[in-house]
């Protein structure tokens, strides 16, 4: 029994051995860096915050976000509206705020600049306000696996057809490149009823 509890350690600290001399795949390297922000996205930074009934969420959707909101939102329930300044950042993140904002109700709120995954997040609001001057950002996702832009890309297709978003918008924004970013006009976000109301 001995001989073979000792085998059984052996080969066990043998493969741990090779495991831990084996170089990670830039693949698992990529995933632990986005998952700990930091990769290029968590470095830019972001600020969560609470002003009265607003939620504010300014700089790049990094995962970090999701806990910060997360929180804030249960530590002040008389939240409104969630305020999104955003250049854009992690689809994921995107669509975990939107899944956020739509169950508790919110309405949304872009500023100045709502872009590309935060336009996810913003589609959460039950209202969805812009002020004047403020531009929303679309785009198709983008990757680096196909499988990961297939599944995003049929999230994101899932979330328009339930604010019934009409196809011709839709497939505008999956007709521009991850790389551009298309800013549909005051009348063609309200004629797609991405935007509810514009405001001062």
């Amino acid at each position: 029994m001995t001989r073979w509890l000792a085998r059984t350690v052996s080969v066990i600290v043998g493969i741990a051995g090779l495991l831990m001399l084996t170089p990670f795949s830039s693949g698992m390297v990529s995933l632990y860096q986005e998952a700990t922000d930091q990769d290029w996205i968590g470095q830019q930074g972001h600020t969560v915050s609470v002003d009265d009934t607003n939620l504010q969420i300014n700089g790049y959707l990094a995962w970090g976000v999701l806990g910060e909101v997360s929180r804030a939102l249960a530590s002040n329930p008389a939240i409104q509206t969630v305020v999104l300044n955003s250049p854009g950042g992690h689809v994921g993140v995107g669509t975990r705020l939107y899944d956020e904002i739509r169950s508790r109700n919110l309405d949304t709120y872009a500023e100045e600049l709502c872009a590309s995954a935060c336009t996810l997040a913003f589609l959460g609001g039950a209202h969805r306000y812009v002020r004047i001057g403020a531009k929303l950002g679309f785009h198709a996702v983008g990757g680096e696996g196909a499988n990961s832009i297939g599944a995003g890309t049929d999230k994101i297709r899932s979330l328009f057809q339930e604010i019934d978003v009409p196809e011709t918008f839709v497939e505008h924004v999956f007709a521009t490149p991850s790389d551009s970013v298309w800013y549909p006009s005051r009348k063609e976000l309200l004629g797609a009823h991405i935007v509810t109301d514009v405001i001062n």
